[in-house]
Parts: structure tokens; sequence; C-alpha cells
């Protein structure tokens, strides 16, 4: 916003129009803004046009199919992946579960599921080795009807999270490993950087979120947060 001085004469200061008007010792100029555009990786633009494709799908829906979603809406809370509990609405359940979908490649749906929670996940945690980054189980029940979906972070020096602003999308686990698995090539591609890069930084974090979802009703629930420091001694 500019503002307009009186001392004597006229002078304006400020920006008003994409114009910003400034005092120097050659007397008053004015400069037009600069624009900052916000570029996308194509990872993070494939994904963002797939989320808008899910919100059309929800306006070719009838008054019908809407209705029946608001219902479903009316009659479940819903708690997220970060623990908490919310109301949603219809168009919020549909959008949510059809990108659940999308992450594992399943068909969009225009019906609501049946409400089916997934089961607690078995305890993992996440071991920043030298050479390879790794989930390791460490035990607990499989439940049948629950996968996982991982969000990994790049490297970072917050020690506190989930921090949800860094985290990606990296893979589904259909079903929960029991083993040692190996996470370098995904976690690679999701955040186009060599792991072995990594060595030179002296000291990292990196952060792992597992959302558990409902392999039929593909509804998710709270996550569990993992995170682990690598310290490279030779540097």
């Amino acid at each position: 916003m500019a503002r307009i001085l009186y001392d004597g004469g006229a002078e304006m200061v400020g920006s008003i129009g994409g114009l910003t008007f400034q005092k120097n010792h050659a007397g008053t100029i004015v400069k037009k803004r600069s624009a900052t555009l916000k570029t996308l990786s194509a990872k993070k633009s494939t994904v963002q046009s797939d989320f808008i494709g899910i919100q059309s799908l929800w306006y070719s829906l009838t008054l019908s199919q809407k209705n029946d979603w608001n219902d479903f809406a009316d009659l479940h809370l819903k708690e997220n992946m970060w623990g908490q509990t919310k109301k949603l609405t219809g168009f919020n359940w549909f959008c949510m579960l059809n990108y659940n979908r999308y992450n594992v490649g399943a068909e969009f749906t225009t019906i609501p599921p049946s409400y089916n929670l997934p089961g607690i996940l078995p305890t993992y945690y996440l071991d920043t080795a030298t050479e390879d980054l790794h989930l390791i189980y460490e035990g607990g029940e499989i439940p049948a009807d629950t996968g996982i979906l991982l969000y990994t972070s790049s490297k970072t020096k917050i020690t506190s999270g989930p921090a949800r602003k860094i985290l990606k999308y990296t893979l589904n686990f259909t079903i929960p490993p029991i083993i040692d698995f190996k996470l370098t090539e995904y976690w690679e591609s999701t955040h186009s950087i060599k792991y072995s890069d990594m060595v030179s930084f002296s000291k990292f974090n990196i952060q792992a979120f597992l959302v558990p979802y409902h392999k039929i009703s593909f509804i998710d629930a709270a996550g569990i947060f993992l995170i682990d420091e690598l310290i490279i001694d030779s540097i």
C-alpha cells in the first residue's frame, strides 16, 4: 500500500498496483515489483494434477451420489493420519479416499465404502545405515486387512515431528513387511537425490511416517512416526 506524505509538497512512498515508490539520493524513483514464480517438480506437478482430477470427478457425480457421500460424512468422524479427530464433509471423504486409492494404484470410486478401519501396525524402526536406508521390523501381529502408506523426508535438521511440510508419499505396502526392508531406491526416487551422496553431510535426520489404511475401504488412521540420525564420523 502506498502512502502520500505532505511536507511542503506531496511525496508517495510504498507500493501500489505492482509499482514501488521509494526515495534515494537521486530523488524519488518508481520500480516495478518482480513476480515470484513457484516452480513444481515433474512428480509434484503430476500429483497436483491428479488431485485436481479427483476434485473434478466429484463435480461429475449426480446429486444422489453426492447425497450418499454427505450421509456417510454425517455418520462418521475421521481420525486423520496426524491423530486428530475431525468432522469431514462428503466432498472431503470422497477426495481423501480416492487420493488413497490413487496412491496404491486402485481405481477411483464414486460410492462410499463400508466403514472399515485399519488394524494396529506392528513395531518398526528406521535405520540410516551408511550405505542404505532400512525399515526394520521389530515384531507384532500383521493385520491381514491393513496396508501401509509410507511417507519420508529428505535429509533434514528437524528433530521433532512428524514435520508435515517435508514428508512426501514414498511407497505403498499392501502387505506390511516382516523383514529388514531396504528403502534406498524408493527414497531416492521420491526425493531426487542419491543416498550415497549423503556422505557429504556430517549430520542429518531422516523422518518416516507409516500410515495404516484398510485395504477394502481405503480409510486410513493415525500414523507412526519414525526418525533416525546419521552421523558421518569421517567428516
